[in-house]
């Protein structure tokens, strides 16, 4: 029992953990992509 509720936990913390990187990675993909936009247009 123990060990099983442990596992679980494990498994959802793996998966949280993907969930916060993969929004990270999307948000600061995001942002360096608004930066480079605002760069170019500030260049023309």
């Amino acid at each position: 029992m123990n060990e099983s509720l442990l596992q679980s936990l494990d498994m959802g913390t793996e998966g949280l953990i993907t969930l916060f990187l993969g929004f990270g990675a999307a948000t600061l993909s995001l942002l360096f992509w608004k930066l480079s936009r605002a760069q170019s247009t500030n260049r023309l």
